[in-house]
């Protein structure tokens, strides 16, 4: 424990020369320490901590840093020196998707499905090559191994995921409304991911048309027990968790548009999807990328509205007034808050001032918004609403 006090004599530069700073504590041995043991006591309380010791099976953990972090050297599978570190690190493996050449995972492909058959042709191999890799994964974790009880109850929720998975690929074999709006999601996400990433021919990783395919009885179905599983995706940043939500939220949204025709009344608008985020910076990426979604379903609604319907597809944002106008504002009304005052910013210097609105480009074609973008109608003066153009 430093106990020193501070130099009082001297330049005020110098007086925490009497202190330590970021000391380390080493321990070595010529014995080779053991690793921290399982707390037996919590074996199966937490099904989230069970499954984290069978994950981290391989990885001991040596010491534990008090007010600080803790780290070791392990040689030929044995420890003989463990310290204290201030800022701790650790080797992070880069998660890859499996790739399948004999898969169909093109999206502009599977929006161009011709009926139930064509679509159990080319999804069932998804799933057959899913209960392979189960089968594969029988030996891998010997019975009498710590964690083996885990390990066969994770094959079982596998396997579960994969009826799931094949329950959803004969709902769209069954349902021509189910099969008509996963084409349309489809294609939608598909001329999104052009439009935002340039890429010619976008298509499905494995777990983001998996997560699709076992959440279709749900959705389709409103009286399946499957409608009140909550499904978490647990991937890194950057793998394509996004897509494959939107692509559900898509499904979902076209689905209610072809079993509720507007024909009768606007039954298949109103509120679908609800997102909420935790974070500011990620809730305008999110936007941003499920408006250029909205752009691409209304495209295909103009298309054929006959056919999904005379209302817009739609997107809203429920935040602080930090973030958006609460009020459109008149002539005469000096506050900064409401959205003629924004705008009206924006038009005088658009390099400088922020945009009025959440988003700095357009969200289909990502051109950046000028001084030309925002018009009021019916004026400037007395507007009632914003159009972005």
């Amino acid at each position: 424990v430093n106990r020193r006090t501070p130099a009082t004599s001297g330049s005020p530069e110098l007086r925490d020369r009497t202190y330590a700073f970021q000391p380390q504590m080493e321990v070595t041995s010529e014995l080779p320490f053991p690793h921290k043991p399982v707390i037996q006591a919590f074996e199966g309380s937490d099904w989230d901590e069970t499954v984290a010791r069978l994950h981290y099976a391989d990885s001991p953990e040596y010491a534990t840093g008090h007010g600080a972090s803790a780290e070791w050297d392990v040689t030929e599978g044995r420890c003989h020196s463990v310290r204290t570190v201030w800022i701790g690190r650790g080797a992070v493996h880069h998660t890859r998707t499996t790739e399948h050449e004999d898969l169909a995972f093109s999206m502009h492909e599977l929006g161009r499905t011709a009926d139930g058959a064509e679509a159990e042709a080319k999804l069932t191999p998804l799933v057959a090559a899913y209960r392979e890799w189960i089968d594969e994964q029988l030996g891998s974790w010997p019975p009498g191994r710590e964690g083996a009880e885990t390990a066969a109850q994770l094959l079982v929720h596998a396997r579960l995921a994969a009826d799931r998975m094949d329950r959803g690929i004969q709902s769209l074999a069954r349902s021509e409304d189910a099969l008509e709006a996963f084409r349309v999601a489809n294609r939608a996400v598909g001329s999104a991911l052009q439009k935002r990433l340039d890429l010619s021919d976008p298509g499905w990783r494995p777990f983001q048309l998996a997560f699709i395919l076992l959440n279709l009885p749900g959705v389709t179905d409103p009286s399946d027990p499957e409608r009140g599983i909550v499904d978490l995706l647990f991937f890194p940043t950057g793998g394509g968790k996004t897509e494959a939500y939107l692509g559900l939220a898509a499904l979902a949204m076209v689905l209610r548009r072809l079993r509720h025709p507007q024909t009768q009344g606007l039954a298949g608008a109103g509120v679908s999807v609800i997102m909420r985020y935790t974070l500011r910076l990620l809730t305008i990426d999110q936007l941003n990328r499920a408006a250029g979604l909205v752009c691409a379903l209304e495209l295909e609604r103009r298309g054929n509205q006959a056919r999904y319907g005379r209302w817009p597809f739609e997107i809203g944002l429920w935040v602080g007034m930090a973030a958006t106008p609460n009020r459109m504002g008149a002539k005469g009304d000096n506050r900064r808050g409401p959205a003629r005052g924004k705008v009206l910013e924006f038009r005088s210097d658009p390099h400088n001032r922020p945009s009025p609105i959440p988003l700095e480009t357009c969200p289909w074609c990502t051109s950046k918004f000028d001084d030309n973008t925002f018009h009021f109608l019916p004026n400037d003066n007395h507007p009632l609403t914003l159009q972005v153009i």
